[in-house]
Formats: structure tokens, C-alpha cells, sequence
């Protein structure tokens, strides 16, 4: 129904019922429409509005609501590339508030792996070995998650001549600036604050030694109310990329725009960017 008049609170300006409980200072947002999150995060149509309290006493007030926990998912990749042409990948990740939920709401318990067949059938080069999740029961736990998958090499993976190209977050990466246009005229808002971080670490085959990574770089925005951060180095026999967004604001005026866009295709560029390998030269003896 719109932003509510706060001067004027008609009962036609709201939208829902909810039932907060305060304890002391505090107060708790309950919404009992998912069995799937806890109380720490509510669904997110109730977040970020103003709520119009009225307790048993007839006294009232106003309650920005806001969800206790931030939307947090944390994902690790690892890729192991062998003589053969199949690429070894394991993944392990942990999902808190809104990603706990989301992965609650689409794991089948009894067939594990389907989640990920869904999820990477555009991938149809990929193949789900093992998939464990834990806690997809426990609402006030993380949600955690375990899988082994490989691959022939081949889009993700392209060996030509003496060269190895790897597109380093495979599945895992922003391919599209979800903002196009050149200009907007209406405020951008987004469900919920959120973060993820995804760290992919490649081990450099017997044989080959690194040519070109991406370079490491971050992305701010205004009032630092979104951060992106990349990072890439070799670690050994290792290279490692990290590519971290936190995101604290929900709402972005049109003015904002070319920031936010501009701050999208910083993380398109790094996470689409590609790590070159190449062959050793064998050495030859000379009398």
C-alpha cells in the first residue's frame, strides 16, 4: 500500500499483522509463515517498514523493523586439475538468515544430490559426485553444506596449445550487470542487506606455471554502504581468489544509479576474468 503517512495512521495504509514481543529493550519480530527461518530473521516482504505497535496497555508506537542476523553466505571452491581432461572440484560453504532459509526451502532431504543437478543443469558438463547439508533441521543453526563434482574440461576449463585457460568461479559467478539502462528514474530497493564471500583455490598442475591472474582490486559505495572487494595471489603451488560483497543499504535513490551500476560491473569483470597457465619449457642439458 505504499510508504505509510505516519501523521495519519489508517488502518488501510498496512499491509499485514505481525506480532512483535519486546523483552526489556528489545524487541523481536515474529513471523510464523516459514517454518524455515528463525526468529532472528524475518520473512523479508516485513523488513526495513515502519510497524505500527499496539500493546495490551492500548499504548503505541512506532518499530523500524530489522532482522537481527545479516544474510551471510560464505562459499569455498576447490579445483584440481589432472593429467586426464576431468576437472576435480570440491565445494564447501556455510549459509546463515536468508540463505540458511533459502537452502531449507530447496534441499530434498532424501535426494541430496538434486539440488545441485537443478541448480548447474545449464552446466550439463558438470557432474554431482557426493552432497552432504547439515542442519537443514535446526532453524537456529547455519546451514552447511559439502560437494564433490567434477568435470571435462572445456568452457571452464580450455587447454590450447601450451596454454590453460580457467574461469576461475565457474557456476559461482555474476555473469550479468543486472542494471542496463543508462539512466533510471525510480528508487532502487532491495529485499535485505546481505554478504557473500567466495573463495575458489586452484592448484597449478605438475608441468605448468602461472602466466596472467586478475589483478586485485575494490569497489565502495557511497557512504560505504556497499563494499566489493577482489583479491588474487599465488599461493606455492596455489592461487587463490577471494571475491567478497557486503551490501548494508536496501534502498538506493535514482541519483545513485550510475554508482550502484557502475559498482555491479566491478563484480562482473573481476569474476568473469580468466587464469592463464602455461607449460614449462623442459630444459636440455647442453655439453
Amino acid at each position: 500500500n505504499g510508504n505509510i503517512l505516519t501523521e495519519f495512521p489508517l488502518i488501510n495504509q498496512f499491509n499485514m499483522v505481525i506480532t512483535v514481543v519486546e523483552l526489556e529493550e528489545e524487541a523481536f519480530i515474529l513471523d510464523a509463515s516459514s517454518g524455515n527461518r528463525s526468529y532472528r530473521s524475518p520473512h523479508p516482504k516485513v523488513l526495513f517498514r515502519l510497524a505500527f505497535v499496539v500493546r495490551e496497555d492500548d499504548t503505541f508506537g512506532w518499530l523500524t523493523t530489522r532482522p537481527m542476523d545479516v544474510a551471510n553466505e560464505k562459499i569455498g571452491l576447490n579445483i584440481i586439475l589432472g593429467d586426464s581432461n576431468i576437472v576435480h572440484l570440491n565445494m564447501t560453504g556455510v549459509a546463515q538468515a536468508m540463505y540458511a532459509e533459502m537452502y531449507r526451502e530447496e534441499v530434498d532431504s532424501l535426494d541430496k544430490k538434486a539440488f545441485w543437478k537443478d541448480l548447474l543443469d545449464e552446466y550439463n558438463e558438470v557432474t554431482v559426485d557426493t552432497a552432504e547439508f547439515t542442519n537443514l533441521d535446526a532453524v537456529d543453526k547455519d546451514v552447511r553444506y559439502n560437494a564433490d563434482l567434477h568435470l571435462d574440461s572445456g568452457t571452464d576449463v580450455l587447454k590450447q596449445n601450451d596454454l590453460l585457460y580457467i574461469d576461475p568461479f565457474m557456476f559461482l559467478k555474476r555473469e550479468r550487470n543486472p542494471f542496463v539502462k543508462e539512466t533510471r528514474e525510480f528508487p532502487i530497493e532491495f529485499s535485505f542487506p546481505y554478504s557473500r564471500t567466495v573463495m575458489v583455490t586452484i592448484t597449478i598442475p605438475e608441468g605448468y606455471e602461472v602466466d596472467e591472474i586478475p589483478e586485485s582490486t575494490q569497489a565502495l559505495l557511497p557512504e560505504r554502504s556497499g563494499v566489493y572487494r577482489f583479491m588474487a595471489q599465488q599461493q606455492l603451488d596455489k592461487i587463490v581468489l577471494v571475491s567478497s560483497m557486503e551490501l548494508d543499504a536496501v534502498f538506493f535513490y535514482p541519483e545513485e544509479y550510475q554508482t550502484l551500476k557502475d559498482f555491479y560491473q566491478k563484480i562482473v569483470d573481476t569474476q568473469t576474468a580468466m587464469v592463464v597457465l602455461k607449460k614449462v619449457e623442459e630444459s636440455t642439458d647442453q655439453e
